[in-house]
């Protein structure tokens, strides 16, 4: 089961509280997947439908990607805060062995810029041992 319940640790950088911001988070897997091989797109798929349906949001569809030499899905999800504000979210969800990262840029439209940019680095730079 993908990123459900606490996550095992999880890492967050607010840009402009609470909105702007970017989270790493880590989950442990219940199986281990071969070196290379990526998690199960229809059920990321579905998580990022049930977030997007809670949100009464909208959701791109997942494209496969690579970071940090693993591979995963991003996806980008806009909805509406309670304040009013349009929030756009990308949404990367990585897979390790055991481990999944998810990886959540989330920006409003006057920050999206400076955190679109600092998403890119922190994707950009990700290491995995």
């Amino acid at each position: 089961n993908y990123g459900s319940g606490a996550g095992e640790r999880s890492v967050s950088v607010s840009y402009k509280v609470p909105h702007d911001q970017v989270t790493v988070t880590q989950y442990e897997l219940k199986k281990t997947l071969p070196e290379g091989v990526n998690g199960n797109r229809k059920e990321v798929d579905a998580i990022v439908a049930k977030l997007t349906a809670e949100a009464k949001g909208t959701a791109s569809e997942g494209e496969v990607v690579e970071h940090g030499g693993i591979p995963g899905y991003s996806y980008v999800v806009e909805y509406t805060a309670p304040d009013g504000k349009l929030l756009r979210n990308q949404l990367v969800f990585l897979f390790k062995g055991k481990d999944e990262f998810q990886v959540n840029c989330q920006s409003t439209d006057e920050n999206r810029k400076q955190l679109e940019e600092g998403c890119d680095l922190v994707l950009d730079t990700l290491k995995f041992d």
